[in-house]
């Protein structure tokens, strides 16, 4: 019998230092016990306390399974991604790894604070986003008094709104990059099993997925720039991408890079504005008097004596958005408790040690 124990507490004690040592690379590591303590008693709060106790970037082990990279931007982090925050770029290419649209391809995610940047301040960005939202809104199951799935709706409200608005996708071209996304998404793809015991094939397939959005982009993005060269209006911010990003010294548009480019906004938007809305609605909903504080200040602002206009035909200016210091604090506290957050069941294959955090 006493054999039998001292060899369990020889498994205990090697079991215990496999989960408690030091990551190869000196990356902090977060006891296994720990986080499940914290999943236990202060889930709502799990990342910012494992934020404060082990910095930006951490490693979980997950017994008979494999390390986690947690990659986390800090408690004080702002409503946009920025250098003072954490460096998505980075952050994305431990996470994503093979699953990336091609690793080797410049551009993608530092390219989208100047993208988004010149898109957002064109003189008709917020005429056409408001009217898309409102032709959207006017839409089943919107134009009911309940929306069941308020996650999902909102996650293709973004989407199409991203296609159209920024890319000038539309209509059925629109739809089958919405319906084909599931092929290049990487939170789908690194949770499927064949994601550890068939990754290469499944990079593989990824690849090809990648490849088809390719096929697909080319006439789309030729038609715009036949469009812009011939003096047609072109919606939109396709064309001047592919111009300013995507081409090579001689003036040659590489159209892989481009579809980098919808692909990586589609990504922040999906992983940043897409969740927080989500969430922040979901606590508006279920905190009456938070509710109330915010339509009180929208009222404030739509039904100004000096307007002429009525809620039905508003059109929001960036001045309306300056005055709404409550919702913004509400977007801001929002973050706070969701954090920007990354986490992957995945080998790492840069050094996590030398990723810049800023």
């Amino acid at each position: 019998m006493a054999v039998i124990e001292w060899i369990l507490l020889a498994v205990v004690v090697l079991a215990s230092w496999w989960l408690l040592r030091p990551s190869s690379d000196g990356t902090p590591r977060v006891p296994f016990g720990y986080f499940l303590y914290l999943l236990a008693t202060d889930h709502s709060n799990i990342w910012m306390r494992l934020y404060r106790k082990y910095g930006p970037v951490a490693v979980l082990r997950v017994p008979m399974f494999r390390d986690v990279t947690l990659v986390m931007g800090s408690e004080s982090s702002p409503a946009y991604h920025s250098s003072k925050t954490l460096d998505v770029v980075k952050g994305a290419k431990i996470i994503l790894g093979d699953f990336l649209p091609n690793p080797k391809v410049d551009g993608g995610v530092p390219a989208i604070q100047r993208m988004t940047a010149k898109m957002m301040t064109a003189p008709s960005f917020m005429e056409d986003a408001d009217k898309f939202s409102r032709d959207m809104l006017r839409k089943s199951p919107w134009d009911s008094e309940q929306v069941d799935d308020l996650f999902n709706e909102l996650w293709h409200l973004v989407f199409q709104v991203i296609m159209e608005i920024f890319w000038g996708i539309e209509g059925e071209d629109g739809d089958w990059f919405i319906n084909n996304f599931r092929d290049v998404d990487p939170e789908l793809l690194l949770q499927k099993p064949r994601a550890f015991y068939d990754r290469p094939r499944l990079v593989a397939e990824t690849r090809r997925n990648f490849e088809r959005w390719v096929t697909k982009l080319e006439p789309i993005l030729a038609k715009q720039t036949a469009d812009r060269d011939a003096g047609r209006p072109v919606k939109g911010h396709m064309v001047w991408v592919a111009e300013e990003f995507c081409s090579t010294e001689e003036g040659i548009v590489d159209t892989y890079s481009v579809m980098y480019q919808v692909w990586s906004l589609i990504m922040v938007s999906l992983i940043n504005t897409y969740a927080n809305l989500a969430w922040i609605l979901t606590r508006v909903a279920a905190d009456p008097s938070l509710a109330e504080k915010v339509l009180k200040e929208q009222r404030s602002i739509y039904e100004a004596e000096e307007r002429p206009d009525t809620f039905g035909t508003f059109v929001l200016s960036s001045k309306d958005v300056n005055e709404m210091k409550y919702l913004e604090r509400t977007i801001t506290e929002n973050l706070r408790l969701a954090g920007e957050t990354f986490a992957s069941f995945r080998y790492y294959l840069i050094a996590v040690v030398d990723v810049e955090i800023c």
